[in-house]
């Protein structure tokens, strides 16, 4: 099962959500701001990453860049905490699925993300449209 992670507000998270849909893909959704993750949560998501925290965190954000914080400096402990308590700060959307996690919306990576599932919606389509 897939793991949507989303804020109302964000135009990428309609977009994916959007995608997903149209992909017939099922998914949980989780609204980052109702629902704020647990550092917990925020350390699992981590674990998944290629890249580290620059895999989940937005630093070219106003909302970061207001903070004057280095994030590079921080301990893991000390950045979950840090982003639990600014969930505006993550990327968004991310989508999980399994031990894989895919940051922000592109089109051209989703298709790559869920290749199987995608050429299976592909193929089923393909032979919907030939009958």
């Amino acid at each position: 099962m897939i793991k949507f992670y989303y804020t109302p507000s964000c135009t990428s998270c309609r977009k994916a959500k959007v995608w997903l849909e149209n992909h017939n893909l099922e998914y949980t959704e989780h609204n980052l701001f109702a629902d704020p993750l647990t550092e917990e949560e925020i350390g699992e998501l981590l674990a998944k990453t290629e890249n580290g925290t620059e895999d989940l965190i937005s630093t070219r954000s106003q909302a970061f860049k207001n903070l004057n914080v280095n994030v590079e400096d921080m301990t893991v402990k000390e950045w979950t905490k840090f982003i639990s308590q600014h969930p505006e700060l993550l990327r968004r959307p991310l989508l999980v699925k399994g031990p894989q996690l895919q940051a922000v919306f592109n089109e051209d990576q989703l298709r790559s993300f869920f290749s199987r599932e995608y050429r299976q919606i592909e193929l089923q389509e393909t032979k919907s449209a030939v009958a």
